[in-house]
């Protein structure tokens, strides 16, 4: 299955970026990046994307995501000359019982965006839920769901 993720790889392989690192991990949470940035972020990065929040929805005490964010997202700006910070999309999922909806994660990282400057980009709004844009999960996308997300993507940067 492909996805948004490795679209943009092969789109800025295109575009002559030669070195291009997708440092996923599945259950990821902002509290990682906030708590061990050296451990997932390199130095001297011109572009850093991070996307995260579903995890944190589901795991992690709402405050405790609002500090991670601020912290997380520091030190991932520390780290680059620009920071595009992605919320995921809204979604349904079905293997745990969310704390908060995505709508709210989306509101605190637009906040800490805003406040810091980095550039944010909703995904919020783009999969609907209970369609063929998810797996049965509600939370992962199809092929379909994640082309729709790559094309956002690209047209909330301007990509073309």
């Amino acid at each position: 299955m492909r996805c948004w993720a490795n679209d943009f790889r092969s789109w800025a392989g295109e575009q002559g970026v030669d070195d291009f690192v997708n440092a996923a991990v599945s259950g990821f949470k902002m509290k990682y990046l906030a708590d061990s940035p050296d451990s997932w972020l390199g130095d001297g990065a011109d572009v850093i994307v991070v996307m995260l929040g579903t995890n944190d929805a589901a795991r992690v005490p709402f405050d405790d995501f609002k500090a991670a964010t601020e912290t997380g997202l520091a030190a991932a700006a520390s780290r680059c000359k620009h920071l595009v910070v992605v919320s995921p999309p809204d979604n349904q999922r079905t293997d745990a019982t969310t704390r908060y909806d995505m709508g709210q994660v989306d509101q605190v990282i637009n906040q800490v965006c805003q406040e810091h400057g980095y550039e944010h980009i909703s995904l919020l709004d783009v999969l609907q839920v209970g369609t063929d844009d998810f797996n049965p999960d509600q939370l992962h996308p199809t092929t379909k769901g994640s082309d729709k997300l790559w094309e956002a993507f690209k047209e909330r940067l301007d990509l073309y």
